[in-house]
């Protein structure tokens, strides 16, 4: 999902986009009643500004309503929060060749995919009402999927040790009375407020250039309307999410053969062409040209060509963008953190201009992620956000 995303934000931005991150929307900016901006919050450097616009759209996922709220319009519908938890276990432990959808004994569905050293199981879909800045997978959750898995593969006696990472996300979802989580519609909607705030959310990730359609054809109508400026149909479905796209995967593993020589001539095993271009696709390439420019060789001169790709290309600005967010190394190769954590902070730091307080402030964020992705706390006892 972090590299779905990344890629589209890669592609609107040359699409001509002004792509800003960790920006925290404070509030809105009014003229006779309409929202004509949002006031924000630089959540790195502190300062506070106005980012000012004809039309507003919050596509906030699990913080509509919280913008809603902001803009004195939530009311009527609203969101229902459901997290879905996933638990990544050693592949040797359950070696699947392919993925598997399968039934479990309360009625729901579980997964089971093999993605590179490990199997990723997954996922439940339960009521979510804690902080949405800190959503963890717990002991509850964990001993579910571990249940279903071992209900459909006896013979793997998966245990809590077993796993090696998890992680959790929330599905906002429109509310509906008197129905389970899984029982509600994953059915797109958009609120526009008396303000003109427009709105969306529930739906689901497969659909979002749909529903990016929606909410611009509608941006274009009140254009047309105020402006009388006409725009050209919607073209996202001849956009490739990369200008170079492969036809298909054995296109990518073809891609993935080229590298090899490469790989071998900076000391690194050929493997390393699968991890790179299931993250990066064809921009693989762009980092093992930043490791030959600059002479850096073996595992570690790999990941320093990873860390100033994704800083120069990729808008890496902490720790976590790059273990979590890029590279997905928290969930998929936990093992390679602790190796290379030291190098990865010293590298960000000199591209970044860090200095020792930041430093270790990015290091402790690091270490508690580790924490949180590896121990599991009873649902009653879970850690502050």
């Amino acid at each position: 999902d972090a590299r779905l995303t990344i890629e589209v934000i890669k592609t609107a931005a040359r699409q001509g986009a002004l792509c800003l991150n960790y920006l925290s929307a404070e509030g809105f900016c009014y003229e006779g009643g309409r929202v004509c901006g949002v006031q924000v919050r630089d959540e790195l450097q502190g300062q506070a500004f106005e980012l000012r616009s004809r039309y507003v759209v919050s596509a906030a996922g699990p913080w509509v309503d919280r913008l809603r709220k902001l803009d004195h319009s939530l009311r009527g519908k609203h969101l229902f929060h459901s997290k879905g938890v996933h638990l990544a276990v050693p592949h040797q432990r359950l070696p699947l060749r392919h993925a598997v959808y399968f039934d479990v004994p309360d009625g729901r569905m579980l997964f089971a995919i093999p993605r590179e050293r490990v199997t990723y199981l997954g996922t439940t879909d339960t009521p979510y009402h804690g902080s949405l800045e800190c959503v963890e997978a717990t002991l509850e959750d964990a001993e579910y999927i571990l249940r279903g898995v071992n209900h459909i593969f006896p013979d793997a006696r998966l245990r809590l040790e077993d796993v090696e990472s998890s992680w959790a996300g929330l599905r906002p979802l429109i509310f509906e009375e008197g129905k389970k989580p899984s029982e509600m519609s994953r059915r797109d909607e958009i609120f526009e407020s008396p303000s003109g705030l427009l709105s969306i959310a529930g739906g689901k990730l497969t659909g979002y250039r749909l529903m990016a359609k929606k909410v611009v054809d509608r941006i274009a109508r009140r254009y047309r309307r105020a402006f009388r400026r006409r725009f050209e149909p919607c073209r996202t479905h001849r956009i490739p999410l990369h200008p170079q796209p492969f036809a298909d995967y054995p296109a990518a593993q073809a891609f993935a053969q080229t590298l090899h020589p490469r790989l071998q001539s900076l000391e690194l095993d050929t493997s390393w062409a699968t991890y790179l271009v299931h993250r990066y696709g064809p921009d693989a390439a762009e980092i093992l040209r930043r490791c030959e420019a600059a002479n850096l060789r073996g595992e570690t001169g790999l990941i320093q060509g990873e860390v100033r790709y994704g800083v120069e290309r990729e808008g890496v600005c902490t720790a976590l963008d790059f273990y979590e967010r890029r590279s997905g190394r928290l969930f998929f190769h936990l093992p390679s953190i602790a190796p290379t954590r030291g190098v990865v902070l010293e590298e960000l730091a000199a591209c970044l201009g860090w200095n020792e307080e930041r430093l270790r402030r990015e290091a402790t964020r690091l270490d508690e992620a580790v924490e949180r992705a590896t121990t599991f706390l009873p649902e009653a006892a879970q850690r502050p956000a």
